[in-house]
């Protein structure tokens, strides 16, 4: 039973810290284009571009990336900061796609368009790997590329962990960026003398019927201090809103400044296969608790599945063209 998630990314100025051509590319792009980028093309979507490939997603929020399965839904917003005000900030709809194949880190070196993405973590070196991003550097490099689901079942540390030292100060203790900091390039992938096991999570997204905004609008806005974010008073916005929040009271903004945005999920509920128009794929919303559905830190977003058809195609189908015509202002 496909599931729809909703990320936000930060759209931030990229520095250039790679000598390849894309990385280079991709740095003059963002110079003159308005189209809000994550610093570390990731979404990849200047890489989907520049290689005319897949949108992939393989580096920002691990937790997410190792949950979403074949054929759920991701929409994604962009995070910016306001030039002129620091104290807001500004949400754009950036796109909804649809996942069509998850992979290991370890697989991308292999591939003819993957291995070109500026959405990397790690490359083949000697007999082992190396820690290789070419868009932006994370210190928690490899609990990015780490099945965490198998992390306690494998008798491996947590990724942080807090104590109290002899002064009786809270201490941090971040297991697996002082592993990957102490990393050999070259060699296998350990932390504690224990192999890391490797997630597919490098998560490929459909060509087939993706909604990607070219010029990403404006839907929500939120000044510092406010609870949450204010939607733009204009039916694209509401329309979207509606789409993709309904109204089960959930916002864009969460309360962790470390964490870039909500995770929200709707269950897709299987109908009798049939035709649907987008009308009636709105009005298709019924009132069952998805709650039972959901693990762990994935909550949902309201009691409100998206009542879509059992065929997959149709449902992917059906789900783009409601967006598009949103996006496109035919709404």
């Amino acid at each position: 039973m496909p599931s729809l998630y909703v990320a936000v990314y930060q759209a931030r100025a990229p520095k250039l810290c790679h000598d390849s051509e894309i990385a280079a590319a991709f740095y003059e792009e963002t110079g003159r284009s308005a189209f809000p980028y994550d610093v570390g093309d990731d979404p990849a979507f200047f890489s989907a571009k520049y290689h005319n490939g897949p949108i992939t997603w393989g580096v920002c929020r691990t937790d997410v990336r190792c949950r979403v399965r074949k054929y759920d839904g991701v929409v994604f917003f962009a995070e910016q900061k306001d030039i002129h005000d620091a104290r807001m900030t500004r949400y754009r709809f950036a796109a909804a796609l649809r996942v069509a194949d998850k992979m290991q880190h370890t697989a991308l070196s292999k591939h003819p368009l993957f291995s070109q993405y500026l959405n990397l973590v790690i490359r083949p070196c000697g007999l082992g790997w190396q820690h290789h991003e070419p868009g932006s550097k994370h210190r928690d490099w490899l609990w990015k590329v780490t099945c965490q689901s198998l992390v306690r079942s494998l008798g491996l540390p947590p990724k942080e962990e807090r104590h109290r030292d002899t002064t009786g100060k809270i201490r941090t203790q971040k297991h697996w960026e002082a592993a990957g900091k102490i990393h050999t390039p070259g060699k296998p992938l350990t932390i504690g003398g224990h192999y890391v096991p490797i997630a597919a999570n490098y998560v490929v997204f459909s060509r087939s019927s993706p909604v990607l905004a070219h010029n990403p609008p404006l839907v929500a806005k939120h000044h510092q201090g406010e609870r949450q974010e204010t939607w733009e008073n204009n039916s694209a916005s509401a329309e979207i809103r509606k789409l993709v929040l309904r109204d089960s009271g959930r916002c864009l903004r969460i309360s962790n400044r470390l964490l870039i945005g909500t995770l929200f999920i709707r269950i897709f509920q299987s109908q009798k296969l049939r035709r649907r128009s987008t009308a009636s794929v709105q009005r298709s919303l019924s009132r069952e608790d998805a709650a039972g559905q959901i693990r762990g830190s994935v909550k949902p977003i309201g009691n409100h599945p998206c009542s879509l058809s059992r065929n997959k195609q149709e449902l992917e189908s059906n789900f783009g063209r409601s967006v598009s015509r949103v996006v496109t202002g035919v709404a």
